[in-house]
């Protein structure tokens, strides 16, 4: 260890000490300014004081995914520093996300290695190489692979940060990699890191989700959901629409492309402020007469060819008592594959 090094060893355990601290807003505004100033002694400063009293979840977990993100040296080194600070599976994670956002670790973590402990190098390195060393450039939809990983790693904080990472995603309708990762959490029911996931994902008061089976209630909180879309996959799809939805009154916008869902409930017509019902590529069994209920509802979109005889009655007799403003769109093309 170096002269510098065991001083700021010392230093943090002195702080630890000496000044518990209970962090306020000013004080993690203070700590960002720190981190974003050119000198090292205040990064350094910042880096101390973290290393001394960590940070609170929320405010650690978006100061480490905005660092990580994107192609910045400086910057991402940093992060990488910050992770470190906080702790060795905060470091680990830090490298994963890397491999994950990025989709290689290559360059990225050459401009880390250097300061990174032996142990930590190869630790890293191994599970890099079971992955992909480097990661496959199609890691981003490659699901099944990403999902294993996740799995594999067993750490939801991961999968939480590549949530989070959406926020600086420029393409913030389909990402898959969220998809996987909000699976993941949904998967292993871990509730707590619900909230933080949507409020990430959620943009302009639309929400994309895709590959669930099922469907948090978190998701029928978010008030602030206009649009919401679902996708299915093959088995990673829903059976049925969720009655947690059906209570989401605000919702302008239902989009349930390439599920398996045969029956749509007759309380969809409790959703009076919705104008656009999307259920193209399910097999429908069952359309309710309520739909005629729905005062605002302009678009009704099926799949003709996937429609059983009694769900193509269904649509008849709606077909029939339909207003001139409800326009009944029939698609005919693949789903999603």
């Amino acid at each position: 260890m170096s002269l510098v090094s065991h001083l700021c060893s010392l230093l943090s355990a002195l702080c630890s000490l000496l000044f518990p601290m209970n962090y306020s807003i000013p004080m993690l505004a203070r700590i960002k300014d720190l981190f974003a100033s050119p000198l090292a002694a205040n990064q350094q400063l910042a880096l101390t004081l973290i290393q001394a009293h960590g940070l609170p979840e929320a405010f650690r977990d978006e100061l480490l995914v905005d660092y990580l993100s994107g192609n910045n040296r400086p910057r991402v080194t940093l992060g990488i520093k910050i992770a470190k600070a906080l702790g060795p599976d905060f470091l680990y994670e830090a490298l994963w996300f890397r491999y994950l956002s990025v989709g290689t670790v290559g360059t990225s973590y050459g401009w880390v290695k250097s300061f990174l402990e032996a142990e930590v190098q190869e630790k890293a390195y191994q599970t890099f190489k079971q992955f992909g060393y480097p990661a496959p450039s199609d890691l981003a939809g490659d699901l099944e692979k990403l999902q294993k990983l996740l799995a594999d790693l067993n750490t939801p904080r991961l999968a939480l940060m590549v949530c989070l990472a959406n926020k600086y995603d420029k393409d913030k309708q389909i990402n898959p990699k969220v998809w996987s990762a909000f699976k993941y959490l949904v998967e292993k029911d871990q509730e707590a890191y619900f909230d933080n996931c949507l409020q990430a994902m959620i943009y302009n008061n639309s929400l994309n989700l895709g590959l669930l089976k099922s469907l948090p209630d978190a998701v029928s909180q978010q008030d602030q959901i206009e649009k919401l879309t679902i996708y299915g996959q093959g088995e990673h799809a829903l059976k049925s629409i969720p009655g947690s939805l059906l209570g989401m009154k605000q919702l302008q916008e239902l989009r349930l492309m390439a599920n398996g869902i045969t029956e749509v409930p007759d309380e969809i017509g409790h959703l009076h402020n919705l104008r656009i019902l999307d259920l193209t590529f399910n097999p429908i069994d069952y359309l309710p007469q309520t739909i005629l209920e729905m005062p605002r509802l302009f678009v009704l979109a099926v799949s003709q060819p996937m429609l059983t005889d009694a769900g193509k009655a269904c649509l008849q007799k709606i077909q029939a008592g339909k207003s001139p403003n409800l326009r009944i769109v029939l698609k005919s093309n693949e789903p999603l594959t």
